[in-house]
C-alpha cells in the first residue's frame, strides 16, 4: 500500500488523540459529554470528506456508510478511559518516539478505527466499487457500558456480518464473558474511609484510606486493562495488604482479591477452549458502615453468568451482589468464512503460515455483530498497552495493519 494512507492515518490520529474523549455528564444531545460528541463529529466529517454517508444516531454513536447491498459492519469506539498517571509524555498529544505513537486512544481504538478507515479509502481510491454496503459504526460508550450499542440497536439493524478492529491479530473468534458485579460487606472496624479505581476494567493505579486513628494513607500501582490485571500493579490490593496488618477485620478482603484467577471469590474456573477465568478488583468505596468492591471477571465461555454470581455469593457472604455489566460470551468457529477469508489476508501479509486464532479476555463490539470477530491491530509478542500509561500504536504495526485491512476489506467487500 502506497505510503502515503498511512500518512494520511496518522495526520488523523493527531486531531483525534488531542481530544480527551473520556465519558462525562450528559449534555442535551450529547449523552457522554462534550468532548465524545467532538471525537465523532470529527471522524463522521472526515468520513463525509471521503465520500461516506453519515449520521449521528442522537449522539450515541455515528454511522458512515458506502456502497450498495448487503451491510458490512466495522464496529470501533471513539470513547477512551481516563489517563491517570505515569505518562511520559502529554497522553492527549500525538508523540512520536522510538518508532511508536504515543497518546490516549492510539491502540484502543482511535488508531484501528483509523487504519480501518484508510484502508478501504485506499481500495476506492482505485475506483473500485463495493459490492456490499460497508458500514463503520462509531461507538461513544464501549468503555462504560455500551449504551451506545443499545441504542444503535433501538434504532437501526445491525449488520448480519463484520468486523471489530479494537484488539488483536491474528483474528480472535473466542471472547470469554465478562461480568462486573459490586459486592457489598459491612465494613470492619479501623478505616473511616477508604477510596481507589476509576473503573471496573482498569487495574486501580491509586487508593487512599483514613484510619480511626487518624493515619491518612496512600498507595500506588501501575494501571493496565481489567482482562490483563497481571500486566498492572493493583492499588486497592496494596492497601488492603497494609490495613490487614493493622487491623484483622480486613484481612478477608485481601484474601478475596489478591489473586488473578478468582480463587479468593471461589471463581478459579477454566475450560479448554477458552483457557483460564481472570478477575480484577477495579474500584473500592466505603460509607460510614458498608465498604463495597466492584470487581471484572472475565470467565470461560462454557460457563454461565448466573453460577459465576452464585459462587461469588456462597464464597464470600457479601451482604449484596449488585451486576454493574455482563456481556456474553463470543464463539466462531475457525473454518467460518469470515475467519479463514481474515487468516488468509493476515498471512498474506506477515507469512505468518503457523498463526491461528486466539481467545481474549477483552470484550470487543463483535459481540454485537450476529457474525463477527475481533481483528487486530495488537500483533502476536507486542505487549498490551491499551487502558495502560503512555499508551502506543508502533508505527511498524500501523502500516501492516493498513495493509492487512487493504487485503481483507478488498476481498470481503469489493
Amino acid at each position: 500500500m502506497n505510503e502515503k494512507y498511512y500518512n494520511f492515518m496518522k495526520n488523523s490520529l493527531e486531531k483525534l488523540v488531542a481530544i480527551p474523549s473520556v465519558k462525562a455528564a450528559p449534555l442535551p444531545g450529547k449523552p457522554f459529554g462534550e468532548e465524545i460528541d467532538r471525537a465523532l463529529n470529527e471522524t463522521l466529517a472526515l468520513c463525509a470528506s471521503m465520500g461516506f454517508t453519515t449520521r449521528s444516531l442522537d449522539g450515541y454513536c455515528g454511522v458512515a456508510e458506502i456502497g450498495e447491498g448487503e451491510d458490512f459492519g466495522i464496529l470501533v469506539h471513539l470513547d477512551v478511559v481516563p489517563v491517570g498517571g505515569g505518562w511520559l509524555s502529554d497522553p492527549w498529544t500525538l508523540t512520536e518516539r522510538d518508532g511508536k505513537l504515543f497518546g490516549r486512544g492510539t491502540c484502543d481504538d482511535k488508531g484501528p478505527a483509523l487504519a480501518a478507515l484508510y484502508a478501504v479509502k485506499a481500495i476506492l481510491d482505485e475506483g473500485l466499487a463495493p459490492k456490499k454496503k460497508i458500514k463503520f459504526i462509531f461507538g461513544c460508550d464501549e468503555e462504560s457500558g455500551w449504551a451506545c450499542m443499545k441504542h444503535y440497536e433501538k434504532v437501526e439493524k445491525m449488520p448480519a456480518m463484520g468486523i471489530s478492529p479494537d484488539a488483536d491479530f491474528p483474528v480472535i473468534n473466542c471472547e470469554k464473558g465478562i461480568l462486573h458485579l459490586k459486592l457489598t460487606f459491612d465494613k470492619p472496624e479501623g478505616v473511616e474511609v477508604i477510596s481507589g479505581g476509576q473503573r471496573p476494567n482498569m487495574v486501580a493505579d491509586s487508593c487512599t484510606a483514613r484510619l480511626t486513628a487518624g493515619t491518612e494513607l496512600e498507595t500506588k500501582g501501575v494501571a493496565a486493562h481489567g482482562s490483563t490485571p497481571e500486566k498492572g500493579e493493583n492499588a486497592i490490593v496494596k492497601m488492603l495488604g497494609a490495613i490487614a496488618r493493622e487491623h484483622d477485620g480486613w484481612t478477608r478482603f485481601y484474601e478475596m482479591f489478591n489473586s488473578h484467577d478468582g480463587e479468593g471469590v471461589g471463581v478459579k474456573l477454566s475450560d479448554k477452549e477458552s483457557g483460564n477465568l481472570t478477575m480484577n478488583l477495579g474500584v473500592v468505596a466505603s460509607t460510614s458502615d458498608k465498604v463495597s468492591f466492584t470487581i471484572d471477571i472475565r470467565f470461560p465461555i462454557t460457563y454461565k453468568k448466573d453460577d459465576i454470581i452464585a459462587r461469588v455469593q456462597e464464597k464470600t457472604e457479601a451482604l449484596s451482589i449488585e451486576q454493574l455489566e455482563y456481556q456474553a460470551p463470543l464463539y466462531v468457529a475457525e473454518d467460518n468464512e469470515l475467519v479463514t477469508a481474515l487468516m488468509d489476508a493476515y498471512v498474506h501479509v506477515t507469512g505468518d503460515k503457523k498463526a491461528r486464532p486466539i481467545t481474549i479476555g477483552g470484550g470487543t463490539y463483535a459481540r454485537a455483530l450476529p457474525l463477527g470477530v475481533a481483528f487486530g491491530t495488537t500483533f502476536p509478542g507486542e505487549p498490551s498497552v491499551a487502558h495502560m500509561p503512555n499508551e502506543y500504536l508502533s508505527v511498524d504495526s500501523a502500516k501492516k495493519s493498513l495493509e492487512i485491512y487493504y487485503k481483507a476489506l478488498k476481498k470481503l467487500c469489493f
